[in-house]
């Protein structure tokens, strides 16, 4: 049996075929950030990011969120007595005209069940990148609120990174759209 080439073999200061197996973003190399080729002028995640998005705005109240506060105490009552919460999760919807996110918000609207209780999914949890590119503020209508207009359930949505992008005057300050919203 042929032995496997150790990944130390390789440069691991610019190896982009170690980090694409592993990762989504070629700022992940094995190797220390000093001891890094730059990409695009940078050796961190971190510090490129910030030239992508605005400053994050500060968080309303102390930031906690009950159950109770979304789907009412005797919801929650139902979840506790059946032992366990079942609830949708997905992110990444806000490309293009968002028809993939209404097919699939269609297929969870039937997870629902008259009479079900907490048999049905207690929330959608959107896991951010609700809208991408400029101008955030004129897609929430076709990339938000028309693919969920028949889900029944309760949404909680958190901003991604492309839904925090300002790159447009439009989109000053970072995450003014989402929040409005």
């Amino acid at each position: 049996m042929a032995a496997k080439t150790p990944v130390a073999s390789k440069d691991l200061s610019t190896s982009t075929s170690y980090s694409h197996a592993r990762y989504a973003h070629p700022f992940y190399l094995p190797a220390p950030p000093d001891a890094r080729q730059p990409i695009d002028g940078f050796r961190r995640i971190t510090h490129w990011s910030k030239t992508q998005l605005g400053p994050v705005p500060p968080v309303k109240g102390d930031g906690i969120m009950q159950l109770s506060d979304i789907i009412g105490s005797d919801g929650v009552n139902e979840i506790r007595n059946l032992g366990e919460l079942r609830f949708h999760g997905l992110g990444d919807t806000g490309v293009n005209h968002a028809d993939m996110a209404e097919q699939i918000s269609e297929q969870m609207a039937g997870d629902f069940k008259a009479g079900a209780g907490a048999l049905n999914p207690a929330f959608l949890f959107h896991l951010g990148d609700i809208i991408y590119g400029p101008g955030k503020e004129d897609h929430y209508g076709e990339r938000f609120y028309r693919p969920y207009r028949r889900y029944p359930g309760k949404i909680i949505a958190i901003p991604g990174n492309h839904d925090g992008e300002s790159r447009s005057a439009a989109d000053e300050p970072s995450l003014n759209a989402f929040l409005a919203r």
